[in-house]
């Protein structure tokens, strides 16, 4: 036992002591707990006094929570003594991290991920990070392609740092690398090291989804643009990319896939989905020349920025095949179908077209938008190679680098509404370039013009993602939540809406009020009371038909002021 206590405390008590502290760990400061200040200094000094009754061991050994943040409790514990027990030693043959005298990790078994895996016009282009219990000061990165070597540029992922306690307690080292393509003449692989003073260690490879390649699928590969990747014993292989060794990488992907043991039913279906897709897509890419790109809004609701950009778009005689996604059973789905071509979502047809797109365009960034698969974006991630155009369905107002950063979202352009929003994305942490974010004003803002006629008082409070059931992905809808009348939003927009006095207000006044939260706040609509006066607008209304017959916005903190300033 490694504190200073004469009584120990039974190892089963530890545990279940450890088992609810560990959640303690994930508070990343004040701001999420309801303490002042002197309350929350109690907190900590009572969290290291706790830690110093539970073994090293019983900490280390906790489940469902990074390494990360057992290490750091361990750093609280132990606090100016930490280095005693957790600390780094360099040999002649390898450069270790020990905790109490047993090596935890070793440089020469250390693995980078590769996120993004591109090919330009000169290069070859490589993004990825480093996750390791060793520090990140003093480490470095480097591709060699037979006797080159091209040293990786470090970037800052500020969205990815662990913060625990109001402190960053790790962060994640990214790396970019660009190889001149040049160099790849006379060779068929890439090898990755990581460095430490005179260290040199190959590391073994892992990838995610926009490098097109996965290490659990046997034989999976990305082609690019002249070459072809895949991956085999932490070498980054490649080929030249032509019909004969397309098809050969193909034919045998299709053979491991078909020959996956201890497939379930469902899998096995799964599988066999994704093989008659993959042809499927093939035998269309093969037959069509032209550049496909397709629109989304909602999966069921259109009147935005993207079917806005559409009607402007089918009039362009560009040689681009242009299609608007959404379900079949949408009220706007007929009324789009009568100027434009429409694919229902999630059809055969809607999937075939993602595979072959170039473009993407939506005013959402979610999975369901780039992803009609879902759980099977694995079979497929080569085959996603089209460029991802966000247009948002509303101003940026607070800093979303954690949602739409570019490892996460890959946003190709992202389009903006205002100079103070453009700046905050090109400043902020979500690792773009410029070229990547465009000011260009949103497309449905053309469609704003103020109508004459009845006074409207329109009033559209956004959501509360704390008092609504998880989205289904899939279906794109949000199941009924019993619990949402026992939350503050709830009781206060009900009182709104039945208020004696904005009723009053509003007759004497001569406005009618029309009632219209957020879609996902939509599900819950029959808890509100209704009261005779105010009209709850039809989920299906045109979002600028009713900014142009309102006179007063009554609105939170969402986006939609900006429209309702901009008429």
């Amino acid at each position: 036992m490694t504190n200073n206590h004469e009584e120990k405390i039974p190892l089963f008590l530890q545990y279940m002591i450890m088992h609810d502290l560990k959640w303690k760990l994930l508070i990343r400061d004040i701001s999420e707990t309801p303490l002042n200040q002197n309350e929350y200094q109690e907190f900590l000094k009572l969290i290291r006094e706790v830690l110093s009754y539970i073994d090293d061991s019983v900490i280390i050994e906790a489940k469902s929570i990074s390494h990360f943040y057992l290490y750091h409790a361990l750093k609280i514990k132990h606090g100016e003594n930490y280095n005693k027990y957790v600390y780094e030693i360099e040999t002649d043959q390898d450069f270790y991290l020990y905790r109490e005298d047993e090596i935890v990790s070793k440089l020469s078994n250390q693995t980078l991920t590769i996120e993004i895996l591109e090919e330009n016009k000169d290069s070859i282009h490589i993004e990825g990070f480093w996750s390791s219990l060793f520090k990140a000061k003093g480490f470095g990165f480097y591709a060699k392609i037979g006797e080159k070597r091209v040293k990786a540029k470090i970037i800052k992922r500020q969205h990815n740092d662990y913060v625990s306690l109001g402190e960053v307690i790790k962060k994640y080292p990214g790396f970019s690398i660009d190889i001149p393509k040049k160099y790849l003449t006379g060779n068929h692989h890439i090898e990755f090291f990581i460095t430490k003073g005179n260290k040199r260690k190959m590391t073994k490879l892992r990838f995610f989804k926009y490098s097109g390649l996965s290490n659990e699928l046997f034989n999976s590969y990305a082609t690019k643009r002249d070459y072809i990747f895949y991956y085999n014993y932490k070498k980054l292989l490649f080929e030249q990319n032509n019909f004969k060794n397309r098809f050969i990488k193909e034919f045998r992907f299709l053979k491991t896939l078909n020959k996956i043991s201890g497939k379930s039913k469902k899998r096995k279906s799964a599988i066999k989905k994704a093989m008659l897709a993959r042809v499927a897509h093939h035998v269309f890419s093969f037959f069509n020349k032209k550049p496909v790109w397709l629109f989304v809004d909602r999966q069921d609701k259109a009147d935005d920025n993207a079917e806005h950009l559409y009607k402007y778009a089918i009039n362009q005689n560009d040689g681009v095949k242009k299609y608007f996604i959404i379900k079949k059973d949408s009220k706007d789905y007929d009324r789009i179908k009568k100027y434009g071509k429409v694919i229902p979502y999630r059809s055969l047809r809607h999937k075939i077209l993602t595979l072959a797109s170039s473009k993407v365009i939506s005013t959402h960034a979610d999975i369901w938008v780039v992803n009609p698969f879902f759980n099977m974006e694995i079979y497929f991630r080569d085959l996603f190679k089209f460029e991802f155009v966000f247009l948002q369905h509303g101003i940026t107002m607070a800093d979303h680098s954690e949602w739409l950063n570019k490892y996460s979202k890959n946003i190709k352009l992202l389009i903006t509404s205002a100079k103070p929003e453009y700046r905050s994305i090109i400043k902020g942490n979500y690792n773009y370039k410029k070229e990547n974010i465009f000011l260009g004003g949103f497309p449905r803002y053309d469609n704003l013009k103020k109508s004459e006629g009845e006074k409207q008082l329109l009033i559209m409070p956004t959501w509360r993602k704390d008092i609504v059931l998880p989205k289904d992905q899939a279906k794109g809808v949000r199941p009924y939540n019993p619990k949402f009348k026992e939350s503050e939003y709830f009781a206060r927009y009900n009182a709104l809406i039945n208020d004696d006095r904005l009723i009053e207000f509003a007759k004497k006044n001569n406005y009618k009020i029309t009632f219209f939260p957020h879609p996902d706040i939509q599900q819950q609509i029959e808890d509100f009371k209704k009261h005779e006066y105010v009209e709850f607008a039809d989920y299906n209304s045109s979002y600028q038909m009713l900014f142009n017959s309102s006179n007063i916005m009554i609105t939170d903190f969402s986006s939609v002021a900006f429209d309702f300033a901009y008429e």
